[in-house]
């Protein structure tokens, strides 16, 4: 689908509404994948996110290849590279020996954009200079709008966490408090 800058501009704003609604991870990284593949024409992109030691795929395009991505250390490839020094990176040539690491032989170009340290977008192409400058800018502004809903999310399950805390300890605060109250009770 081709679209006009402002038409693309005004899907990318309707994504980034229904991104802020998503309450898990992978709902954000799919439909992230799927406004990629819709709304920029990325047919062949992926979101690897930080798990521990490494970037791991949690949404892929539907018209990517079972293998088109795959989990990576945070150091490796083109991957490791955008998430170590968060800039985006634009690969017009991917060679056999360039330290990109594809997933598959065949991509011969791409780009990498940082969602801060959540991981990685990356959008590949079968085609050398298949990317402009302006496809990273659009990238980056649909990111953007994962990473706050991905930022929402992590608070909502530290707060999540936290009250869980709480009310165990408040139970058993509350069991402790009841056998002296109960005793003075007595007493009275």
């Amino acid at each position: 689908m081709t679209n006009s800058p402002g038409e693309t501009i005004e899907a990318l704003h309707d994504v980034a509404t229904r991104l802020q609604s998503q309450d898990t991870t992978e709902s954000v990284c799919d439909l992230t994948v799927s406004a990629a593949s819709d709304i920029l024409d990325f047919n062949l992109c992926t979101i690897l996110i930080r798990d521990g030691e490494w970037l791991v795929p949690r949404g892929t395009s539907k018209d990517a290849p079972a293998d088109g991505s795959r989990q990576m250390r945070l150091d490796q490839g083109l991957a490791g590279k955008t998430y170590q020094t968060g800039e985006s990176q634009l690969v017009n040539t991917i060679e056999p020996d360039d330290n990109t690491d594809p997933a598959k032989l065949d991509y011969r170009s791409g780009i990498s954009v940082p969602i801060d340290d959540h991981g990685v977008f990356q959008a590949v192409s079968t085609t050398e200079s298949a990317f402009t400058v302006d496809d990273i800018e659009l990238a980056e502004l649909l990111v953007s709008h994962s990473k706050t809903a991905l930022d929402r999310i992590e608070r909502e399950q530290e707060l999540k966490q936290q009250i869980e805390r709480l009310d165990r300890f408040a139970s058993v605060v509350s069991h402790d408090l009841r056998n002296p109250l109960n005793i003075a009770q007595g007493y009275l």
